[in-house]
């Protein structure tokens, strides 16, 4: 009966020390899964209308960090907390001016300048979320930003 509860005493410090043991040569290794953009892929200028019925121009916002994220208003999931996670970004970082968030939608058939203009003013969202009446003009943008809608 000592035997084991001495091994299992030993396992224990074993497994809660094996994190603190480590080679300082190497600390900064990692494995990395996934593909690394050096350098970053462009990122293709478009013009789309906002929920206010604006234009809006990628390259308007040239000198800032853009985050564009696809979305749209019926998504029943996982678009809900993109944009959720957007509006944290947002109320976040307000006091920082060279930050533009845009959402740009995947269901323009639903997703018009009037439903977006409620939509987002339910949620409290102020940042622009783009559509176009030209189909074609949504479809472009997609397939500069590689997406299959």
């Amino acid at each position: 009966m000592q035997s084991k509860t001495l091994i299992v005493t030993l396992l224990l410090i074993a497994t809660s020390l094996s994190g603190c043991i480590s080679d300082d040569e190497h600390h900064d290794d990692y494995d990395f899964n996934g593909m690394e953009y050096n350098p970053a892929s462009p990122a293709p200028d478009f013009t789309l209308m906002d929920q206010n019925g604006n234009s809006v121009t990628l390259s308007d916002f040239s000198d800032q960090v853009v985050v564009l994220a696809f979305t749209y208003t019926a998504c029943p999931d996982v678009c809900l907390a993109i944009e959720a996670n957007l509006d944290y970004i947002d109320s976040e970082m307000s006091d920082e001016s060279d930050l533009v968030i845009l959402s740009v939608t995947i269901d323009p058939a639903r997703d018009t300048s009037e439903h977006l203009w409620g939509w987002t003013n339910v949620r409290g969202y102020d940042w622009p979320h783009l559509t176009s009446e030209n189909h074609d003009e949504l479809q472009h943008v997609w397939t500069d930003y590689n997406l299959l809608v």
